[in-house]
């Protein structure tokens, strides 16, 4: 499973192109803003609708506009000055407009899938506990399969859960917000998009003692961010 939930304020009015199969794109840039902690935290999503929905978009929605999108995530590599970047996109396959407003904001990611590698932990200055792992899902396309591959980051105990029970090939639903941060390599800013885990279930049995943490959740209170560290993961 790979899904996107969505619900936020669109950041510019929507231009549609067509390809030359005059197949219709629309770019969408949104805006989510949730409380985390005691602080209003805002990130920007960059959707994609094609065809029909795409046509709708642009003839429906406006800067401004509060919108309901589900879809999935892709990542999206290329060169650019001799350096690979990346892109993390959403491809709609459902969009809403709820009209206009300001005080409502999701921004929610759900995966079941197969870790890549062991979790990694670390320690900040303040104690606080981070665990990184990729995640690939995999879903039909034509006669095969797609892989995607997804950056995850589990804080506190969930952190150490994961570390603990956690090991490439395991199963699991991960549940958690999308998360976007950027750093400076050789004078050239690079971002990453990752999802900060709010909710972990493993769905095998790999472990005999796997039956300790079937289903392991943190209170939103303990998703900080701030003291995570500005080292790229």
């Amino acid at each position: 499973m790979n899904k996107a939930i969505l619900i936020g304020n669109l950041g510019k009015d929507i231009e549609v192109r067509y390809t030359t199969e005059d197949l219709a794109i629309t770019n969408l840039d949104l805006a989510t803003t949730e409380k985390i902690k005691d602080n209003s935290q805002t990130e920007w999503h960059r959707i994609i609708a094609f065809g029909k929905l795409a046509e709708i978009c642009g003839s429906l929605l406006k800067k401004g506009g509060l919108v309901y999108v589900e879809g999935k995530t892709r990542k999206r590599t290329w060169e650019q000055d001799g350096a690979s970047r990346h892109s993390t996109e959403i491809i709609a396959y459902r969009v809403v407009a709820l009209g206009s407003g300001a005080n409502l904001g999701v921004n929610r990611a759900i995966y079941i899938g197969r870790l890549g590698i062991d979790p990694e932990i670390r320690y900040t200055k303040d104690g606080l506990a981070v665990a990184n792992f990729s995640l690939a899902t995999n879903e039909r396309k034509g006669d095969g399969f797609e892989t995607q591959w997804h950056r995850i980051v589990a804080l506190g105990k969930l952190a150490e859960s994961c570390q603990r029970y956690l090991e490439k090939g395991r199963q699991i639903c991960i549940e958690g917000r999308f998360q976007t941060r950027s750093w400076k390599k050789d004078g050239i800013t690079r971002y990453t998009t990752e999802v900060i885990a709010s909710h972990m279930e493993m769905l095998d049995s790999k472990k005999a003692d796997a039956g300790a943490l079937e289903n392991h959740m943190i209170p939103n209170a303990s998703m900080e961010t701030g003291s995570m560290g500005d080292t790229p993961f």
